[in-house]
């Protein structure tokens, strides 16, 4: 199984009409029950096991942590990694950052932004301390860093990270990791049009960039602004103007789920009828439901969540979801479509460690979308149109 924790993009639950305040290889799951993966896990560590195996046992339990919904104990598995690995950052460089970026991933889920984000910038440390200056995982480290800002509302930052991978890409001769920041940068703007009209301008320049471009070894990317266009034709327009923006994409032949568009959920605000106590776990509900070659979505069920949901937000998501249009699929002939799993996490974030409220989390949320679609790979085009609004700082 596979769960897709790049892009982690996220929704306010607060009103969306003004908004105001993609990729790492997504981590493999081993789909084995709780208790086998923290026996692997203890095993390892009893036998002192090498670095890179312990690295991965403690990931692939993190993993069933996290789809049992225990994010806290899933973090804490991978903070305890981190303590007994961290002294090995030179022999193993890459297997180290992989930990620190999973474990931001973790951290982030669990409520705090800001702890990820430096988790993130940890892992770029830990590859340029090893690595070639202009080796390509050390690049793709710091896309991974501008996500972090677009979680979190700071999307001026994310773009001016976007921007800066992209220079830094050319100068190292890197053109499809240049590729891919320019297609960052497109979906952010791509993604704030979906809610204020405003940003449209903007990300059909930056579609436009990408689609100047000729190198063979872009076509991907120009794919994606392919996707990008059409999703702002089927945002700004009525539903014919949505069924020819997505019958535009047909002749992609796509054999993996594009979206093109979906209606905003959580547009009216949801709060917690009280504060959440720091030791409390984010609120989560995973959906099942079954795409067409024509892209639209069949069989829609909510398929578990966690024991407490605060204004039935899970509902409105659900609703959401039925709205979606992918692009068309190109499927096997015996195939009546392709079955997907998500997981939508309401995160509410703990007060800032100078505040009054360090002892609380926020009775906002913030909701972010998990993959958990099992043996499928992860699209590089990214899968939701959620972003969150600025912070007021």
């Amino acid at each position: 199984m596979r769960i897709a924790l790049a892009l982690l993009v996220a929704a306010p639950i607060q009103a969306q009409e003004k908004p105001e305040r993609e990729t790492s290889a997504p981590i493999l799951v081993t789909g084995s029950p709780l208790a086998d993966s923290a026996r692997r896990l203890a095993e390892c560590i009893a036998h002192g096991c090498p670095p890179p195996e312990d690295i991965a046992a403690s990931i692939a339990h993190a993993e069933n942590q996290l789809l049992a919904g225990d994010y806290r104990q899933a973090r804490a598995t991978l903070a305890a990694a981190r303590t007994r690995n961290g002294r090995n950052r030179k022999a193993y460089p890459v297997e180290i950052a992989d930990l620190e970026r999973n474990y931001g991933r973790m951290t982030d889920l669990d409520g705090f932004p800001a702890r990820a984000r430096i988790a993130q910038v940890d892992a770029i440390d830990t590859l340029r301390s090893a690595l070639d200056r202009k080796d390509t995982r050390i690049l793709l480290q710091q896309l991974v860093a501008g996500d972090d800002f677009l979680l979190t509302g700071r999307t001026d930052a994310a773009d001016q990270v976007y921007r800066q991978i992209e220079k830094q890409a050319r100068d190292a001769g890197q053109r499809q990791v240049a590729g891919v920041a320019m297609l960052r940068s497109a979906t952010l703007y791509t993604l704030l049009s979906a809610q204020d009209p405003m940003y449209r301008g903007t990300a059909r320049e930056r579609i436009a960039r990408i689609e100047r471009t000729a190198a063979p070894e872009l076509d991907r990317i120009r794919i994606g602004a392919r996707v990008l266009r059409a999703r702002i034709a089927a945002i700004a327009g009525d539903d014919g103007a949505r069924n020819r923006a997505i019958a535009s994409l047909a002749d992609a032949g796509f054999t993996e789920p594009v979206l093109v568009y979906e209606d905003l959920p959580l547009r009216n605000g949801a709060r917690a009828a009280i504060r959440k106590a720091i030791d409390s776990n984010p609120e989560w509900a995973d959906f099942r439901f079954r795409i067409g070659a024509d892209g639209r979505v069949h069989d829609l069920e909510e398929i578990r969540r966690s024991p407490e949901i605060s204004a039935d937000w899970s509902a409105r998501v659900r609703k959401a979801i039925a709205t979606r249009r992918y692009a068309p699929l190109r499927l096997p002939p015996d195939s009546d479509g392709m079955v997907r799993v998500e997981r939508f996490t309401l995160v509410f974030d703990a007060g800032d460690s100078t505040g009054s409220n360090m002892g609380m989390r926020s009775n906002t949320g913030r909701l972010v979308w998990l993959d958990l679609t099992p043996d499928r790979p992860t699209s590089s085009i990214p899968p939701s149109l959620y972003v969150a609004p600025r912070p007021a700082f």
